[in-house]
C-alpha cells in the first residue's frame, strides 16, 4: 500500500495534481441576484447581454433542467467589491447603467468544486451521479438520472462510496432531532447530567467518529425539578460553540449545528437550518502517523444527514437522588438535503 505525501483533500479548490481545472470571469446581469459561492450560474439570454460576447450570466432559475450552464460561483471569493469601496456584498445591482466598468464574477467552469443543492427534488445523490438545476431554489443543483439530456447536466458528483453524505435521497427538507427526557423529582445538588453528541472527524483520527461532552452539575436552584434541571441542561447546551448560533466561527473551529430546547423536562436537540460543514475523513495511518490512501471532504448538517450522528447521555448521582434520563442512539427524523456537495463540474466553455 503506498504512502501519500498529501491528503485527497476535497475541502479546496486547490486540489494537487488537480488536472483540468479552469475559472473566468464573468458579467453579472442587470438584476438583483444574490452570488454566493457555489451557486450556479447560466449564460444570460441575448437580450440580457452587457456586451456583444455572451460573457453575462445569472443564477440558474429554480427550474429543472435548466441549459446554458456556465459554471460556480469561485470559492473562496469575498464579494463584489462596491467600486473599491468598504462593505463588499454578494448582491449585484439593478442596473451598472451608472458605473464604471462592469461587475465582474469569477466562476469555476470545470474541475471539483463545490455545488449547492436541494434534494426537495431530483433522484438520489450518490458517487458518480449527474446534477441538473434545482426544480425548487434558484442556484442550487438536484440529482438527475443518467439518461438525461447532456445540453442541461451541470456536473458529477464527487461522493465516497459508503458513510456520512455518500447518499442524499430526495424528500422534502426536515431537520433531524434527538429527545432526551429528564423525569423523577429526587434531584439533588452535585448531581451532574452529561449529553454527548458527534462531532466532525479528524485527520488524527480518520474514518474514526469524534464525540463532544457538554456536562452540567445541579445546584440546589436547578435540582428542584425535571423541569429545571432540564433547562439547566438547555442552558449549558446553548452556551457552547456546536450549538450557540450567535458565535462567529473562523476555519476549523466548531460550527453551531444545533439547538437545543426544554418543555416540561423534555430537551429536543435540533440542527439548525443554516446548513454547516462537518468534515469527514477517511482512511488511515501508519505506526509513525503517516497518512495512507487518506481523504477529506466536507458534508453539511442538514435534513438526512444528521440521522447519523450519534446523540446519548449520561448521569452522575451525587447521593440519595432517584432522577432518571432517557436518551437515543443517533438523531432522528431528518429528511432531505439542503447543502453542498463536491462535484466535478464543467461549464459551456
Amino acid at each position: 500500500m503506498p504512502n501519500w505525501s498529501v491528503i485527497a483533500d476535497l475541502t479546496t479548490n486547490n486540489l494537487p495534481n488537480m488536472g483540468g481545472s479552469g475559472r473566468q470571469s464573468y458579467r453579472v446581469s442587470n438584476a438583483v441576484n444574490t452570488y454566493i459561492p457555489s451557486i450556479l450560474c447560466k449564460i444570460s439570454a441575448v437580450d440580457s447581454q452587457i456586451l456583444p460576447d455572451f460573457q453575462t450570466v445569472q443564477p440558474t432559475a429554480a427550474a429543472a433542467n435548466e441549459s446554458k450552464f456556465a459554471g460556480v460561483v469561485q470559492a473562496p471569493w469575498n464579494g463584489f467589491d462596491n467600486q473599491g469601496l468598504l462593505n463588499s456584498s454578494y448582491i449585484s445591482v439593478a442596473s451598472q447603467l451608472n458605473l464604471r466598468g462592469t461587475v465582474y464574477l469569477p466562476l469555476q467552469i470545470k474541475g471539483i468544486a463545490y455545488v449547492w443543492v436541494d434534494q426537495s427534488a431530483g433522484t438520489t445523490l450518490t458517487d458518480g451521479i449527474p446534477l441538473t438545476s434545482s426544480a425548487n431554489t434558484a442556484g442550487y443543483a438536484q440529482g438527475v438520472a443518467k439518461a438525461s439530456a447532456l445540453p442541461t447536466i451541470i456536473g458529477i458528483t464527487n461522493l465516497p462510496a459508503s458513510g456520512i453524505g455518500s447518499s442524499l435521497t430526495q424528500a422534502a427538507l426536515a431537520q433531524a432531532t434527538a429527545v432526551f427526557t429528564i423525569a423523577g423529582s429526587a434531584w439533588q445538588s452535585g448531581d451532574v447530567i452529561a449529553i454527548t453528541f458527534q462531532i466532525p472527524y479528524t485527520d488524527l483520527q480518520p474514518g474514526t467518529a469524534q464525540t463532544f461532552t457538554v456536562s452540567t452539575t445541579l445546584n440546589a436552584t436547578t435540582a428542584a425539578s425535571a423541569t429545571t434541571a432540564a433547562a439547566a441542561v438547555v442552558a449549558s447546551l446553548n452556551a457552547n460553540p456546536y450549538f450557540a448560533v450567535t458565535t462567529i466561527h473562523a476555519l476549523g473551529t466548531p460550527y453551531p449545528y444545533f439547538t437545543a430546547a426544554n418543555a416540561a423536562g423534555v430537551i429536543t436537540i435540533t440542527v439548525n437550518n443554516v446548513a454547516n460543514p462537518f468534515l469527514v475523513t477517511g482512511g488511515s495511518t501508519n505506526a509513525a502517523g503517516v497518512a495512507l490512501e487518506q481523504w477529506r471532504f466536507y458534508t453539511y448538517i442538514s435534513g438526512m444527514v444528521a440521522n447519523s450522528l450519534t446523540a446519548t447521555s449520561t448521569y452522575t448521582q451525587a447521593g440519595g437522588s432517584s432522577g432518571t434520563i432517557s436518551s437515543p442512539a443517533t438523531f432522528s427524523g431528518g429528511t432531505g438535503y439542503k447543502g453542498k456537495v463536491p462535484a466535478l463540474i464543467y461549464g459551456m466553455y
